[in-house]
């Protein structure tokens, strides 16, 4: 594949504008490009001294709108050139390599996994086999979807809530739980159950309690 930039190398020293066919290699060198135009700055091993700034392919590219995922320095790219000028390069996507891995972790999660992640770590991972699609903050916070119903936890277990696609829903925290709001209402169609070690029960105004037979202890 890389024929052709070597057999061009010694016209890209004797040319004002050298010029390669096909596609190459590249490593990012910077991405933080003060024009606002999403380009990266890139360092070509088999051409020293030459690091221009490239445009970068995008799912969807529009005027302040699109899919927004840049190369990070040191991220090895593949490039394609305009008109065959390695001084103006376009990104056509990134490469993993032996030494900088893809996030998956099984041979297997090429066929039944989708994932997106951060460098520092977020992730959106879609799972086809166990039919679930996760949203994971760095911190062990996570949003779980799944077939018998949603949870959203936080980390090491201090809150949880779950969904249970039966119609079930659990509130756990290890500290206080709060309920908010200019009106509350708790309805229960069969039984309604209270319980702790102290309770308080308080009105402003009118305390009203009523029932076909109320027992006070």
């Amino acid at each position: 594949m890389f024929e052709p930039l070597f057999d061009a190398l010694d016209d890209i020293h004797e040319s004002d504008s050298p010029r390669v066919t096909g596609v190459a290699p590249a490593t990012v060198v910077d991405n933080l490009d003060l024009t606002g135009a999403g380009r990266v700055q890139i360092r070509y091993a088999w051409l020293p001294g030459v690091e221009p700034w490239a445009r970068v392919c995008a799912t969807v590219a529009g005027d302040g709108s699109g899919v927004w995922f840049m190369p990070q320095p040191d991220d090895e790219v593949l490039v394609a050139f305009r008109n065959g000028d390695v001084r103006e390069p376009y990104v056509l996507g990134g490469l993993w390599t032996m030494t900088s891995r893809p996030p998956a972790a099984l041979p297997t999660d090429s066929i039944t996994k989708r994932m997106i992640r951060t460098p520092v770590g977020h992730e959106i991972a879609i799972d086809d086999l166990v039919q679930k699609l996760t949203l994971t903050h760095t911190l062990g916070h996570s949003i779980e979807i799944a077939a018998d119903g949603i949870t959203l936890s936080v980390a090491g277990g201090a809150a949880k809530i779950s969904l249970s696609a039966s119609g079930a829903v659990s509130i756990t925290g290890t500290r206080s739980v709060e309920v908010t709001g200019l009106d509350v209402s708790v309805k229960a169609g069969n039984g309604l159950t209270a319980n702790a070690t102290r309770a308080d029960v308080r009105a402003a105004a009118t305390c009203s309690i009523q029932g076909a037979l109320v027992k006070i202890n």
